[in-house]
């Protein structure tokens, strides 16, 4: 059986993060790349702590899906801190929770950027951000990609 997909799909090449995250689970392996933390920094006794509170007291918000923007409980603790720690806020304003930084560059990308623009990015850059970049059919200036 032949598979046929969308041209926006068999045009995109593999993974250039990818490959850095399969190279940086060699065993012995100390990876300065692509956000990978020291396993022993994790602070696995806090979020077992938390984890265990939260589905002891909250399960079903724990464990059902959410609204798209995020949890509105967070949403509104980030507003009240915004405003009075920072000054910064008006009721008004939108605040979209995200799960990092590739999340915020792909949406930013998608919302932003229309095919043909340019995106210009320090060097060096997050390799993501120019994937966000190609994804969309606008290109990136980031001279450490351009002279890679």
């Amino acid at each position: 059986m032949e598979y046929r997909f969308s041209d926006k799909i068999a045009s995109l090449k593999p993974s250039a993060i990818r490959e850095v995250l399969k190279a940086t689970s060699v065993p012995g392996m100390i990876p300065f790349a692509a956000g990978n933390p020291a396993p022993d920094a994790f602070p696995v006794a806090e979020v077992q702590e938390i984890a265990a509170d939260i589905l002891k007291n909250r399960p079903i918000d724990a464990l059902q899906y959410g609204v798209t923007e995020g949890y509105p409980e967070l949403i509104s603790l980030i507003k009240d801190r915004m405003k009075s720690k920072y000054g910064i806020g008006r009721d008004f304003d939108s605040i979209i929770i995200t799960s990092g930084a590739q999340q915020v560059m792909d949406l930013s990308t998608k919302v932003l950027c229309n095919e043909g623009d340019v995106v210009i990015c320090e060097s060096p850059s997050s390799a993501r951000s120019t994937v966000s970049a190609h994804i969309t059919r606008s290109s990136s200036a980031c001279p450490s990609m351009r002279t890679a």
